[in-house]
């Protein structure tokens, strides 16, 4: 079983554009998730996936990731086309999609939902999503979605609507289709979320980046120094 870690990323976004290109601590934001996703035990590969949109940009990230970045010929919004052909090009069962703006993506939680997708064998969602239809679930932007590649190609043939194609999980969401594992952080499931979508977001992360002064945190330091800010 082959299970490839996917990154999709573009410099479209309305909010803050180029947002994964943004220094945390003398790095580029995607250069700390790349390392964080790496550290995740069940993960053969981890590969960038972003469109052709500046020659100048994908040869600097192709540069430094070593080759691992692939430009798919589909449109910069069409998520699930540019998963779907990244995981036919490197033969992969399993794909683990990665939020390009979540640079406190756990390894640990990865490893737990590779677990969970290969111990279930349904070709479901299995999500990060904090509380879902009832249940707790993971605190958002510390874990990611996992997909088996047939479920991916039959997105792909199947689902036209270029909302869902971009938001993949809310056909999941809709139908009641998410699988989510049990939760070692119930407690902050739907508490905090650290996510990159706006200059404020960028400016909490980088303070936090600041504050430990490497990407090596897992997620009990983080929510540890959440609650610290919380109640200063």
């Amino acid at each position: 079983m082959r299970v490839i870690a996917i990154i999709p990323v573009h410099t479209q976004s309305k909010r803050l554009p180029k947002k994964f290109w943004l220094d945390l601590i003398g790095k580029p934001m995607l250069q700390h998730i790349y390392e964080r996703v790496s550290r995740a035990k069940r993960v053969d590969k981890v590969v960038i996936a972003m469109p052709l949109e500046s020659e100048q940009l994908y040869m600097a990230i192709n540069e430094r990731f070593g080759g691992e970045t692939i430009a798919p010929s589909v449109p910069y919004n069409d998520i699930a086309g540019r998963l779907a052909v990244t995981a036919q090009i490197y033969g992969a069962d399993y794909v683990v999609r990665i939020g390009g703006d979540s640079p406190a993506v756990d390894p640990v939680l990865i490893d737990m939902l590779v677990e969970h997708a290969v111990g279930v064998n349904l070709p479901l969602l299995f999500s990060n999503v904090g509380n879902y239809d009832g249940a707790q679930g993971w605190p958002d932007g510390f874990g990611a979605e996992v997909y088996s590649t047939d479920l991916l190609w039959w997105i792909n043939r199947h689902v036209d609507d270029a909302g869902d194609r971009e938001h993949i999980h809310r056909i999941f969401h809709r139908n009641k289709l998410v699988s989510v594992p049990p939760s070692p952080y119930l407690s902050w499931s739907n508490k905090y979320c650290i996510e990159v979508n706006t200059p404020e977001e960028y400016d909490q992360v980088r303070v936090m980046y600041e504050h430990f002064g490497h990407n090596e945190f897992d997620t009990l330091q983080v929510m540890g120094y959440l609650d610290a800010l919380h109640l200063a």
